[in-house]
């Protein structure tokens, strides 16, 4: 990937200081989260924190475009997303599904469609059809389960890196981003506004320049999530006197 199209520079973020600006707003909402809950001249900090999550959904789309072994990345964020469920379950009584199995499921979505897609262009009508078929079968499967178990961030969430994925134009991938921030504030339904304020996002993913950057960090940005959580939930739990 380069930053350059025709020669022109089009943006000056590259993907780690993208995701270092998401973490930090991640950051910002939790500890509002877990300090604030009940103070509503505190609710600056969820909605900076609304920023975060579509910013890392639209690089798991990347991160989908250019892997290299899919079945890997599909791999390590589903493994991931099982082992810190049962953190997040017995160490905080957590019982929703994390972000990571978010994630996972929509990871799974983009390959189905990707499938479907190379067999559209390679004019394989059976494989169309079957590819057709299990792209909207497994996006109705998990539109249902996001029905009986709390996904975080619900179906509007799976659907949000796909979104993204569907085209590398910059200004319509954007779009579609937008699209996709939109449909997540839809399901997570009361908590609407709030979440809208994610579309804030887009201009902040305006600046992308396309590059990952030159520090390999992508093994940090998957332990920061988990480690952060526990540790503000570790101070909380001390500022408390171990009553959580």
């Amino acid at each position: 990937m380069t930053g350059e199209r025709n020669g022109t520079k089009e943006g000056f973020l590259s993907g780690n200081q993208l995701k270092i600006l998401a973490a930090l707003f991640m950051i910002v909402d939790h500890v509002g989260l877990l300090f604030f809950p009940n103070i509503s001249s505190a609710m600056w900090m969820r909605c900076v924190g609304r920023l975060a999550f579509p910013i890392f959904a639209f690089f798991i789309a990347e991160g989908c475009r250019y892997t290299k072994n899919r079945a890997r990345y599909l791999g390590v964020m589903t493994l991931m997303g099982l082992l810190f469920h049962l953190v997040y379950y017995y160490i905080m009584k957590d019982n929703m599904l994390n972000v990571f199995l978010s994630f996972s499921f929509a990871i799974a979505l983009i390959y189905l469609w990707r499938n479907f897609v190379s067999a559209c262009k390679a004019k394989r009508i059976d494989g169309a059809a079957l590819g057709f078929a299990l792209f909207f079968g497994y996006a109705f499967l998990v539109y249902e389960i996001s029905l009986i178990v709390h996904i975080d961030y619900y179906f509007g969430g799976v659907l949000l890196p796909w979104l993204v994925y569907l085209t590398k134009k910059k200004w319509l991938r954007l779009f579609f981003f937008a699209l996709g921030i939109m449909l997540v504030a839809v399901f997570m339904g009361k908590l609407w506004t709030v979440e809208a304020w994610g579309l804030l996002a887009v201009p902040i993913m305006a600046l992308y320049n396309e590059s990952r950057g030159k520090m390999r960090m992508k093994y940090f940005f998957y332990f920061f999530y988990p480690s952060h959580l526990v540790l503000l939930y570790g101070i909380y739990l001390l500022c408390m006197g171990g009553k959580g």
